[in-house]
């Protein structure tokens, strides 16, 4: 493995350490992964070279203080949700919502809303007739969010 690598792995750790009281209060912030980025740059960058944007990309991964994007390749299916939403009862949606809530209450439940909304938008209607196929794929950092997106998908 590259010792670059392994040098920001390090640096990932310590930034860990340093962020670990907010994160058991569930405060973990972007300002403040900013300015845990910045001193470490500042203090261990002369000693092995890393890329700070980097790390603080990785940091915003693992501490899920900011929201993603939704990517989408393809345009070619109507958009349906909006027009149905007031006729679906959406009961396990609703359960999921609350448990996610319960169980973590940092979690970013409203964003999480949105996007299952956004992609279920652009899956087919399922009360359109005739025969058709629609697919997708998730990509993400580790720990950002997509077994929770698929979860609620589903739901």
């Amino acid at each position: 493995m590259n010792n670059n690598i392994d040098f920001l792995s390090s640096v990932r750790i310590h930034a860990h350490t340093l962020l670990s009281q907010k994160n058991k209060m569930g405060t973990v912030s972007e300002y403040d992964i900013k300015t845990v980025t910045e001193l470490l740059y500042n203090s261990l960058n002369s000693f092995s070279p890393f890329n700070k944007d980097e790390l603080f990309e990785v940091l915003s991964a693992d501490f899920s203080v900011r929201k993603g994007e939704i990517t989408i390749l393809s345009d070619d299916v109507e958009p349906w949700l909006n027009d149905e939403k007031a006729n679906i009862n959406f009961e396990l949606w609703k359960r999921y919502k609350v448990f996610m809530k319960d169980n973590d209450p940092s979690f970013p439940v409203d964003d999480l809303d949105d996007f299952t909304d956004k992609i279920l938008d652009k899956c087919v209607n399922p009360k359109k007739q005739g025969s058709w196929d629609r697919r997708g794929m998730v990509v993400g950092h580790v720990q950002s969010g997509k077994t929770s997106n698929y979860v609620g998908l589903i739901n």
